[in-house]
């Protein structure tokens, strides 16, 4: 109890409040009607992009900055080879096993079904489609735990060396695309996490010197000018936010194409994700400070932010994108359409999460 009571609710709010976003974004994309959604008219669409612009980059900045501090205890030398490999594979878990529980599902859902329907396909072409299911499932949770294993391997060999850090964001815009066969067509994304992730895990570093501490000090101090000018920058970026900036639409090789147009495109991108990012972060810090606000429903679901990523996309694919698929585009629509799968993904995976066998399918 004592430690809960310690916790910095900040970060959950953040969660929250992109879980949320992520929601909003999935029903502007699949609850506008068939015809938008095929001619993926939702990259032209400015809340789409404003939402898009930052709202993965804020889990991967808050899970980069944070796992630097779990790592931090991590000590070879006096845990062992044993001990080291139990919380490394601990950590994976957390990530590759909801993964494979709604591989799964999917896979019983829909490959199964087509192979008692039409039959043709065999023992071993099930099995290679499972696992191209599994590892092109959940690319986001992918990304995290790519990201993770680069920041483990960071701590252990270099000692948490703040150049390889940035070496190692700068290897996310170098990597072919194509590196990740495993992930087949999600590589690029987990690249696009990875580099978010391994930044904030060196500015955690960086931070522990008393002159970047007092620096950062000074800042929050003044937080409601820091918000503001975060903010107003973060709009004046977002005046540019084109379709091709779409890590979907782009890529993130620079060697996929002209090198110096990708060079400037990929790092617009990477500095309004970090800036919408920082807003938002100094925004909710600020009205937490000032008015005492805590921000509970946002906290419940920061706390349940990985069970709902996993099961939202089932509500508005299997409920709610068969009852729009005949409508007009709507904002506000798919505003209240966000809001029930929210409340619907919150109360699913609070009861999946009562179940002492089911609980870690959504990250408990």
């Amino acid at each position: 109890m004592e430690e809960q009571a310690k916790r910095n609710p900040l970060p959950d709010v953040l969660r929250g409040f992109a879980t949320i976003l992520v929601i909003w974004g999935h029903c502007i994309q699949e609850g506008n009607g068939k015809a938008y959604t095929d001619g993926m008219l939702y990259f032209s669409d400015p809340v789409y992009k404003f939402i898009y612009s930052f709202h993965m980059p804020l889990f991967a900045l808050i899970a980069g900055y944070f796992a630097y501090k779990s790592l931090a205890r991590v000590n070879l030398k006096e845990w062992g080879a044993a001990r080291t490999v139990k919380y490394f594979a601990g950590k994976l878990l957390i990530y590759i096993i909801p993964i494979f529980a709604f591989s799964v599902f999917d896979y019983i859902r829909t490959y199964a079904a087509y192979v008692i329907k039409y039959g043709g396909v065999t023992v071993w072409d099930m099995i290679i489609l499972f696992f191209q299911m599994f590892f092109a499932n959940a690319w986001f949770l992918w990304g995290i735990a790519l990201s993770f294993t680069c920041a483990f391997l960071i701590h252990l060999i270099f000692k948490d060396n703040v150049l390889i850090c940035l070496a190692g964001v700068l290897a996310m815009f170098l990597i072919p695309d194509t590196a990740g066969i495993l992930f087949l067509g999600s590589f690029h994304a987990c690249k696009f996490i990875a580099a978010f992730y391994l930044a904030a895990y060196a500015f955690a570093g960086i931070c522990k010197s008393p002159r970047v501490e007092n620096m950062l000090n000074r800042i929050l101090q003044r937080e409601a000018l820091s918000c503001l000018i975060a903010g107003l920058l973060f709009a004046l970026l977002l005046i540019f936010y084109r379709d091709n900036v779409f890590v979907y639409v782009s890529g993130q090789c620079i060697f996929g194409g002209n090198v110096l147009h990708l060079a400037i495109l990929y790092a617009y991108r990477f500095v309004v994700g970090t800036t919408g990012s920082l807003f938002f972060l100094l925004l909710f810090k600020l009205l937490m400070d000032k008015t005492g606000c805590s921000f509970t429903l946002l906290r419940k679901v920061g706390t349940n932010s990985l069970g709902m990523y996993m099961i939202q996309g089932y509500v508005i694919i299997l409920g709610f994108n068969r009852l729009t698929d005949n409508l007009s585009y709507s904002l506000i629509r798919t505003f209240l359409e966000a809001v029930i799968v929210t409340a619907i993904c919150y109360l699913l995976t609070a009861l999946i999460a009562r179940v002492p066998y089911l609980r870690k399918i959504v990250g408990k």
